[in-house]
């Protein structure tokens, strides 16, 4: 028994020493690269508009900082130029939103603009800045649909996680943005990347690493903000949360409805995590009937 304390002791001696040997370590390189250079999505299959029997215009745009940009324009028929813009999640793609692209296209008569932010799927490769840069994608887009489409029709946007806190920092500044729809999306960067936080990083690393990042992905970190374009906004949102929600949990989606109540409706999905929302047996219906109230 005396030898199996000890042993224990030892161990836990070891485990304390190399606990306070990585918070005594500079980890904050590791994070801001962790932070600007997340894990890209090659997502791609044989599925195309053009599989799907659909008439489309392949989108190949130009940012303002000289990104290409690539996706697809779906064209509806009856849409009268009422399009919605699909904004994926990190790690994630134009073909990761296919079912909500089908759904918005075949039951809603909507025009869908489905296309990969910078650093995912087709688009040019690029350090990620979770929406600061990000939007000048969403601008690039929305300018190609209104040169395809009608000039002055409504826009909808719609996206998940990262690319829904990007369609909030969008919105305010997009011309004829008539509402947005959001699925587990954080409200700051900041918090965001603290709660993902090792709790083996000091706070001083972290706030080096922020730091880092921003020097090396030439942006802010606190104008990386959804929670303060939210609070410009004058249209309606409907914030979709996960009660289950462990990657962005749901204390962000309360945050972003209290910063505007005005003008936002919050849908507490109880049961589901960060993912799943889709699989909600209401999602489609609510989300159609919310684009299809206000954008005329």
């Amino acid at each position: 028994m005396k030898v199996i304390r000890a042993f224990l002791l030892v161990v836990i001696v070891i485990v304390v020493a190399g606990l306070v040997t990585l918070r005594s370590m500079d980890l904050s390189a590791w994070a801001a690269k962790a932070l600007l250079e997340p894990g890209t999505s090659q997502h791609k299959n044989q599925d195309t508009p053009k599989k799907w029997g659909i008439p489309y215009k392949d989108i190949s745009v130009k940012t303002s900082d000289n990104l290409t940009i690539k996706g697809w324009l779906l064209l509806h028929p009856k849409s009268q130029g009422r399009t919605i813009l699909i904004c994926h999640g990190l790690w994630d793609s134009r073909w990761g939103g296919v079912g909500t692209a089908l759904d918005l296209y075949r039951n809603g008569s909507f025009n869908v603009a489905m296309f990969d932010f910078r650093r995912h799927g087709e688009s040019s490769r690029s350090l990620f800045t979770y929406g600061y840069h990000e939007k000048k994608d969403v601008f690039a887009v929305a300018k190609f649909v209104r040169e395809h489409t009608r000039p002055n029709a409504p826009l909808g946007l719609i996206g998940w996680s990262a690319g829904g806190a990007i369609a909030l920092q969008a919105a305010p500044t997009l011309k004829n943005v008539k509402a947005v729809v959001t699925m587990n999306a954080f409200s700051t960067l900041r918090s965001a990347a603290m709660y993902r936080k090792p709790f083996v990083m000091s706070q001083r690393s972290f706030e080096k690493g922020l730091r880092l990042a921003e020097k090396k992905g030439k942006f802010k970190v606190a104008e990386t903000s959804p929670l303060k374009s939210l609070q410009q906004l004058k249209v309606p949102i409907l914030l979709i949360v996960g009660s289950k929600d462990w990657s962005v949990p749901p204390r962000h989606s309360k945050q972003l409805y209290k910063a505007n109540p005005t003008h936002s409706t919050l849908w507490v999905q109880k049961g589901y995590g960060h993912n799943n929302w889709w699989k909600h047996p209401s999602f489609s219906s609510r989300v159609l009937g919310f684009f299809q109230k206000h954008l005329k």
